[in-house]
């Protein structure tokens, strides 16, 4: 429709001209579809437009269905109610209009109005009248009274549930017992307030959010108008007494005690009691009244958790005191044996934990593995509590019933700061618990970086578990290259250490030595004064020294020390001891970093493997053979973006071949990685190479029956004929599997027939043996030959017969026949064998 015929319909409507519009719209033949759009409603823009009662009767007519939506909550009946248009709302009610119509939103009218602050008593009143579902539930399970009392609007929950009393068919049916002169007892007239006050459903959670608001008014309201006594359900009792006693709402607590009989020790599905919500939360004037109505102080929830606990728990040092002066068990255990002292530990309360220590509680009460408060509070990352712990004497090093040390919890949670703090307190790094595991490896094992640095720095040893791991190992696995890098530098500083520990050592031992043979020269000095001093002359001492060797020779001689030979013996053994010492910390790391390129190859890390081959401090050699062992694993798993890393390195490695003359084509192949085999092609790898035992990748994918990588292999023009392991072809590989699709393709693409294998035989012949006619019907159509040697043809009638496919001897003889034979006599000879076997 065109817009000024639009415009002018507004127009009309804003003017309250009746006729022209009906003029207007009879002439022209409207309906409500041609007038509308996608922004306009005529009926709606009516109401809106507060238009005559005529007009908007006018327009109804145009109308199929009332019942409907244009923009948001834009429905006829919604708008008239809005402007107070209630003339138009009996209107639209008698002509089939639905007050319970929803918005897209799923409100309801009442609800909808409320949301946008739209409801009054006016239209709050009208709606009631005209049958609205006043339990009706949104998409969030809220109904209207939930509303009203979520925001405390007393004064409109109070007009409905005046309504649901004194409405007018109530009144009505009053009046008509007066005209009557009935009489009507009390009870009677209590009974019809009972039964209209039923139609209203307040539910458990109206009675809980009230509590939350802590209107003890609201809460009377609802408990007077609950004609379907919701409040006497006793898990309702038990929940709205918790609440109120969690949050502290003392007016509200004593309400629900006294007036309504609520029993201190109901409990909730978890067995929790008002008593442990109020110790949780800390109200000591509610634990008091509770304790002083009979709430039970040791009693528990499901989980063995009692009110001191809870108070532990959050560190609720009035309750604590308050509870303990009441008999509270102080060493009293959950179900996991935890007491409240752990728990305090747990949650970091060292202000509870001395106290309830200096009150006799057990510090080294553990729970059910074993595990006292310092571990829980090693797990939770409570430094202080660890070290308030330590000062009352627990050993840092002790250990739960698997094994487990302080130590180890921290560095698997990973606590940087507890690690650190715990070794230098004197926690051993090194201890190992019942699986062989130590801090070292559950750092590794969750990646905990930080951790890792701070054990290594203090000298950490990586041990090998009962599973054959270490943490070298899994860090690799999981791809944690930083860790990774952390543990093999430590170990080049470990060897690094220890060549100049030994370089010391071995210039310290040098001086030793020469210091005590020029010891033992003067001292022969002196004592040859002394000689001289007797008697001897110098002329005589001097000659004697010239003839002497050495001074060593000289102590030797007379069994007083070592000799200059000797010295030299020593010294070089000890350089043996250190070259070797040196050369098992070099194989010990070239081993590693071996593991950790096979495992971070192995689990697709390409992070580690870069780290390894860019960083790991590797030889010319050792690269190169690292390398290619790599690139390998990485193809066997199928990790196409290790292969390319490899590739982009070095693309000889396309065409290396292993000890077994694999390739990586060849092994990419082997395991039916099509989209490997692709890339390996494309980047030019040789289909021509054979492995040792002669085969091609053309071979190795027709043993796996891989026919896309076959197709594949043979579009890049892959050596067809090449004769394999015992000069089997593709074909002979393809026909003795029974692959039809691939022995089809093979021929497709111009593979030999009558090739034979070592053996003499041809793919014809592995059909009939197998007894599959249609690979020998193919094989024949396709014009493979069985006269090309006679003891051939004969022995491939004679096999056929001899594993029972008596069709496929049918179909030979026939064919057989058909030919110009040269052979009769080895055909006739194969027949009367025939006849000897039947």
């Amino acid at each position: 429709m065109s817009t000024n015929c639009i415009e002018k319909i507004k127009y009309l409507i804003a003017k309250d001209n009746f006729s022209e519009l009906q003029s207007l719209i009879i002439f022209n033949d409207l309906k409500n579809f041609h007038i509308n759009g996608d922004n306009f409603d005529i009926l709606n823009y009516a109401i809106k437009s507060k238009a005559s009662l005529a007009i908007i009767k006018f327009i109804i007519v145009l109308y199929r269905s009332l019942n409907y939506e244009v923009n948001e909550a834009e429905i006829p009946i919604y708008l008239s109610l809005k402007y107070h248009r209630f003339d138009v709302a009996d209107l639209l009610l008698s002509k089939g209009s639905n007050i319970n119509l929803l918005t897209w939103k799923g409100d309801n009218i009442l609800i909808h109005f409320f949301k946008t602050n739209l409801l009054n008593t006016k239209n709050l009143y009208y709606i009631l009248n005209h049958g609205i579902n006043i339990n009706f539930e949104d998409e969030q399970n809220k109904r209207f009274l939930d509303y009203i009392i979520e925001a405390q609007n007393i004064h409109l929950l109070k007009k409905v549930f005046e309504h649901y009393v004194y409405n007018n068919s109530f009144i009505l049916q009053m009046i008509l017992l007066q005209q009557k002169q009935a009489k009507i007892t009390k009870h009677d007239f209590k009974m019809l307030v009972y039964k209209e006050k039923k139609k209203v459903i307040i539910t458990k959670a109206m009675y809980i959010q009230t509590i939350k608001n802590d209107n003890l008014e609201l809460l009377k309201l609802l408990i007077e108008n609950d004609r379907n006594r919701c409040i006497m359900n006793i898990q309702i009792k038990c929940c709205l007494l918790m609440v109120a006693s969690e949050l502290n709402h003392w007016d509200i607590v004593i309400y629900l005690i006294e007036h309504l009989q609520m029993k201190t020790n109901e409990r909730n599905g978890l067995h929790k009691t008002p008593l442990m919500f109020a110790s949780e939360k800390g109200n000591i004037k509610i634990v008091d009244y509770l304790i002083h109505h009979g709430a039970l102080v040791n009693d528990k929830d499901k989980n063995g958790l009692s009110p001191l606990i809870y108070a532990c728990k959050n560190g609720q040092m009035d309750i604590i005191h308050y509870l303990l002066e009441k008999g509270a068990l102080i060493d009293d255990q959950d179900g996991n044996g935890l007491t409240p002292l752990i728990y305090a530990a747990m949650f970091g309360h060292v202000e509870v934990i001395s106290f309830l220590i200096e009150q006799g509680a057990n510090i080294h009460s553990c729970s059910n593995n074993g595990s006292s408060a310092l571990f829980f509070a090693a797990m939770h990352d409570q430094k202080e509590t660890i070290s308030c712990l330590l000062d009352y004497g627990l050993d840092i090093n002790e250990k739960n019933s698997g094994g487990w040390t302080v130590l180890m919890h921290a560095a698997k949670a990973g606590n940087s700061k507890v690690v650190k703090y715990l070794i230098e307190r004197g926690a051993s790094v090194d201890e190992q618990n019942g699986f062989g595991k130590t801090a070292l490896f559950y750092a590794s094992q969750k990646g905990h970086e930080e951790i890792v640095r701070i054990l290594l720095e203090n000298h950490a040893i990586d041990y090998c578990n009962k599973e054959g791991s270490i943490a070298l190992m899994i860090a690799s696995q999981n791809g944690y290259r930083k860790i990774v890098e952390y543990m093999i530098q430590n170990k080049i500083k470990m060897i690094e250490a220890k060549q100049l520990e030994q370089q010391q050592q071995q210039q310290q031992y040098e001086e030793e030595s020469e210091k005590e043979n020029g010891q033992k020269t003067k001292k022969y000095i002196e004592d040859q004064k002394i000689k001289l001093k007797k008697g001897r002359k110098l002329m005589s001492l001097l000659k004697r020294f010239k003839r002497s060797r050495s001074a060593k020779q000289y102590t030797h001689k007379n069994g007083k020390g070592s000799t200059s030979s000797s010295y030299h013996h020593n010294s070089h053994r000890h350089s043996n001891s250190s070259v070797s010492i040196q050369k098992v910390l070099e194989e010990m790391l070239e081993r590693d970093l071996k593991m950790v390129l096979t495992m971070a190859t192995q689990n697709k890390r390409i992070n580690v493997v870069d780290y390894v081959i860019e960083e790991g401090c590797l030889h010319s050699d050792q690269k190169e053979r690292f390398t290619k062992m790599a690139f390998m694993r990485a193809t066997e798993v199928g990790c196409r973006d290790i292969v390319d890393y490899f590739v982009g390195r070095e693309p000889s490695l396309l065409n290396w071949q292993n000890e077994e003359g694999f390739t990586a084509l060849m092994v990419a192949t082997s395991y039916g990685y099509e989209e490997l085999v692709q890339y390996f092609v494309r980047h030019g790898a040789n289909l021509h190479l054979k492995n040792s035992d002669g085969n091609t990748a053309l071979h190795l994918a027709c043993y796996g029956s891989y026919n896309e990588i076959v197709t594949l292999l043979l579009e890049h023009h892959a050596p067809i004929d090449a004769k394999g392991y015992e000069g089997n072809t593709p074909l002979i590989i393809a026909t003795k599997d029974h692959n039809e699709s691939m022995v089809r393709c093979l021929v497709e693409h111009g593979a030999k027939m009558n090739k034979r294998n070592d053996h003499g035989k041809t793919a014809l012949f592995y059909a009939a043996y197998s007894g599959k006619m249609s690979l020998v019907d193919y094989f024949m159509e396709k014009g493979a030959k069985m006269t090309k040697k006679r003891r051939y043809s004969y022995r491939v009638l004679l096999v056929a017969f001899l594993r029972g496919h008596h069709p496929t001897v049918k179909y030979i003889v026939r064919q057989a026949l058909k030919e110009k034979q040269t052979w009769q006599h080895h055909f006739k000879l194969a027949l009367l064998k025939i006849l000897l076997f039947c």
